[in-house]
């Protein structure tokens, strides 16, 4: 299994800011992202790094090779010391990096895997100050009195040691950041000078830090004029965010001057919380239905409040999964599926209101009970859409259930009236179902019902083998209740407590 199939590191340089032993210290340092084939991070696992440092070409021989094996943060942060590991071949100190360019080779390997996967292999641009010294030769050797080799401690702490020359530089400038509809916004950048570098690409990164980088949230675009635009969506209302262009060359990157920009609340947020945050810092807008206070989004936590795990498809007694085929964009909109293990987390079942089950939701916030979901039925049956069903409430958009009735009406299946309306702002989306044990029930398939019908989990069991769900479907302007075995996984919208 290919396991890194996405991998996006940060290659830093260990540069010394003062001399104090009689030898040079022959380390670099080093940090990557890992992420897997379907861009998640690769969390809180033990991973083997191979790094070999090759002469001449990417292709060439190897004069240096270590393993390291570490352990990944929450984040995918894994952080060594090149010159530290278990030592294969060479030895770092002695390679002239001043007669040759060199190239670095990561590769990576999890735990049972027989084969490392080569990840990435860059020129080195430029090494530190120390490790030139080493083998140049006037190097400084320790001793201060020598008034013939002095330590240049000014060379020491520049972007660029001695050993190499510098590279240029490219000036891009954001362009400031303007709120669009369906929380985007609208940016881009502009490169206003180059001392004719090679670009390799340009785009927005943005996050929540002051200072984003293209290690946390990015869109990136290759290279075909100075000047570019872009929409980021998919932004939480409420939240701040710090946004900045960058553009790429071989081993460097720029950015641009960074912005913030907050965007405003959704309609009918909630006023006691505009929106929420999960463990994995994934954040939620909110939505007031009546009295209760709802996630406007589908769950799509990969940890328990606590920071527990949730076993994802490719582990033993899985808890949830998702539609590897989605973009990030539409993950985040139609959320993961979770079964009933993770769902409850052992809890009883419960029907009262509040359900005190949190289970799943992240903290303050539960599971909604049988009874939740039938309060905010009749809330909207009262207050909104009634008479032309709750579906034309919960439902998204028209786009969204539209699209599938037309070709319900060519089946003559449903009557495209019944969805689209969304009134409520609970922006309801077909996420479908999946089915763990599709053999036990021949109607079902292991994932079904994409685009057609949503199914969300309630915190009342029906009996010992099953749970009662909430369900939307294209064809059905009600919401309905039915049980589904425990086998399934069913998306889940939390209450706050």
């Amino acid at each position: 299994m290919r396991t890194f199939g996405i991998l996006k590191t940060l290659f830093i340089l260990f540069f010394i800011n003062n001399f104090v032993f009689s030898q040079a210290p022959a380390f670099l340092s080093f940090q990557a992202v890992v992420r897997n084939q379907q861009g998640q991070l690769v969390s809180s696992q033990s991973i083997t790094v191979r790094v070999r440092i090759l002469e001449e070409s990417a292709q060439g021989n190897a004069v240096f090779e270590e393993t390291h094996v570490v352990t990944s943060s929450f984040t995918g942060l894994i952080t060594l010391v090149i010159g530290s590991g278990e030592n294969q071949t060479g030895a770092i100190d002695s390679i002239n990096w001043d007669k040759n360019i060199f190239f670095i080779e990561t590769s990576f390997r999890l735990p049972g895997e027989a084969e490392f996967l080569s990840t990435m292999c860059n020129q080195i641009l430029s090494v530190p100050y120390a490790l030139c010294a080493k083998t140049a030769e006037n190097s400084f050797g320790g001793d201060y009195n020598d008034l013939m080799n002095q330590p240049n401690f000014k060379d020491s702490i520049l972007r660029y040691s001695p050993c190499g020359e510098l590279q240029g530089e490219i000036k891009i400038e954001t362009k400031v950041p303007q709120p669009s509809r369906g929380n985007c916004v609208i940016t881009g950048g502009k490169i206003t000078e180059n001392s004719n570098l090679t670009i390799n690409s340009m785009g927005i990164c943005w996050g929540e830090n002051s200072e984003p980088t293209i290690y946390n949230s990015q869109t990136e675009l290759a290279h075909s004029s100075d000047s570019f635009s872009l929409s980021i969506c998919g932004l939480t209302g409420g939240l701040s965010y710090f946004v900045r262009a960058f553009v790429t060359t071989t081993g460097q990157t720029f950015y641009g001057r960074t912005y913030e920009v907050t965007l405003s609340p959704p309609p009918n947020s909630c006023q006691s919380a505009v929106y929420v945050k999960d463990f994995n810092n994934n954040s939620y807008n909110t939505v007031q239905i009546g009295n209760q206070c709802w996630m406007r989004e589908n769950l799509r936590s990969t940890h328990f409040s606590d920071g527990t795990a949730i076993k994802a498809l490719a582990t033993p007694d899985y808890n949830y999964v998702y539609y590897d085929f989605m973009t990030e964009a539409e993950k985040k909109s139609y959320g993961y599926l979770y079964n009933c293990g993770a769902i409850m987390r052992g809890q009883l079942s419960s029907n009262s209101e509040p359900s005190h089950v949190q289970g799943v939701c992240p903290e303050h916030w539960h599971v909604p009970s049988l009874a939740e979901w039938q309060t905010m039925n009749s809330y909207i049956s009262t207050h909104l859409n009634g008479a032309s069903g709750v579906a034309v409430a919960l439902a998204k958009d028209e786009v969204s259930w539209q699209t599938i009735y037309i070709s319900a009406v060519q089946n003559s299946i449903g009557n495209p009236a019944s969805v689209g309306f969304n009134s409520s702002y609970f922006s309801a989306l077909p996420a479908g179902i999946y089915n763990q044990s599709p053999g036990q029930n021949g109607d079902f398939t292991i994932f079904s019902d994409l685009g057609y019908m949503g199914y969300w989990a309630t915190s009342t069991l029906q009996n010992f083998y099953s749970i009662n769900v909430a369900i939307l479907s294209f064809n059905s302007s009600a919401l309905s209740v039915y049980p589904r075995n425990f086998n399934f996984c069913f998306s889940v919208r939390c209450v706050k407590d």
